[in-house]
């Protein structure tokens, strides 16, 4: 199948964990759609009831602390309008539920599909319920003298910098690879993109401690949050190709969901131990990348690349405002350091509105 192209798709994704986010941002960046993000089951019906935006699809996943993504469809669905009982909704799930399909159609979704996701799974969920001809059409003849413009610029700066981030990777550290981390297979599900997997794993290393420390301790009392919480871990190991601890993840979860507590006693230190040990080998891949790729020192950022960057801002396309960030993280700023930092974060929250409006006041 030719790859999907849908920049006129904006999406909802609703996951409780970050690096599970950062995952579905990165598997879904190469069909170009806007990706906004929902922390919570209450926050994907808030969005729908309000109707700020409108979604041309959520996708939700099924077990969050709070309010379920089982639980959150049904009260999108009870909200009546024609765009609530009707936008698409997707379920995400770690575990291997192929038979019970059935049980999240009746609940009001469209679709399943597992958090170990496969391109072709999510190439035809997408084409399935996403891509308009018409909006399609539409959206290309508007966007096309404009495009080729900025996209003309945007090549003569490359042209004269020679500056990519994606190029500058330590490609021979990330082949060594890390003990329990399947990089050749991650690198191919990120269709070869090696600086978009350096990114997901630093998001990893940022999140999973946390996580780690809230499990030390696990009683009765709090199996429950276990369950979440080693349920998370299992499908954000698995985003990073770290199958097997993922599986270990796996068999703890189940374990707690039987209430097993001597077998999480018995392995859960060792789980820890593990995780531990990966992280550590991923911050020393991480780690060498930096050193071998030092940035240029210059006095601040360049006035012209952030004027095309409130441009692609303003045109919502978020392949050009990653690709002049990626410019403009080549460099060490001896001054307004910090404003390349926010607009990094803000881009990756999708706060383009935000960002107009600082660049406007620059």
């Amino acid at each position: 199948m030719k790859q999907l192209n849908l920049p006129y798709a904006r999406v909802l994704v609703v996951d409780d964990m970050t690096a599970s986010l950062d995952i579905m941002r990165a598997m879904m960046k190469p069909y170009n759609m806007q990706i906004d993000a929902a922390e919570s089951g209450q926050q994907a019906v808030d969005a729908v009831r309000d109707e700020v935006i409108i979604y041309d699809a959520i996708f939700m996943d099924h077990m969050m602390p709070g309010m379920s993504g089982v639980e959150a469809t049904e009260k999108i669905r009870e909200i009546g309008t024609y765009y609530a009982r009707n936008v698409p909704i997707i379920a995400l799930t770690a575990n291997a539920l192929a038979e019970n399909e059935l049980m999240f159609l009746d609940k009001g979704f469209q679709a399943v599909i597992c958090k170990t996701i496969e391109r072709g799974s999510l190439d035809e969920i997408i084409d399935r319920w996403l891509r308009d001809d018409n909006k399609e059409k539409r959206y290309f003849q508007r966007q096309k003298e404009a495009e080729a413009r900025l996209l003309a610029n945007l090549n003569a700066d490359k042209a004269r910098t020679g500056l990519n981030r994606r190029s500058g990777i330590d490609r021979r550290a990330l082949r060594l690879g890390v003990n329990g981390l399947d990089t050749m297979k991650a690198i191919a599900k990120f269709d070869g993109d090696e600086g978009l997997y350096y990114d997901i794993l630093r998001s990893y290393t940022v999140n999973t401690p946390p996580l780690l420390d809230s499990i030390e301790n696990v009683t009765s009392e709090t199996v429950i949050d276990y369950e979440r919480v080693v349920h998370g871990l299992k499908g954000s190991s698995r985003g990073i190709c770290a199958d097997e601890f993922a599986g270990i993840a796996e068999r703890l979860e189940k374990a707690a969901g039987d209430g097993d507590l001597e077998f999480i006693a018995q392995y859960n230190p060792l789980f820890l131990t593990a995780a531990r040990e990966l992280l550590f080998g991923i911050e020393d891949v991480l780690a060498k990348r930096t050193l071998d790729n030092p940035r240029r020192k210059t006095e601040r950022p360049d006035r012209e690349l952030l004027d095309k960057l409130l441009a692609a801002c303003e045109a919502y396309d978020m392949n050009k405002v990653d690709a002049i960030l990626n410019v403009l993280d080549t460099y060490e700023y001896e001054h307004d350091g910090e404003l390349v930092i926010w607009l990094r974060d803000n881009a990756e929250k999708l706060n383009l509105d935000a960002i107009v409006e600082r660049l406007s006041t620059v």
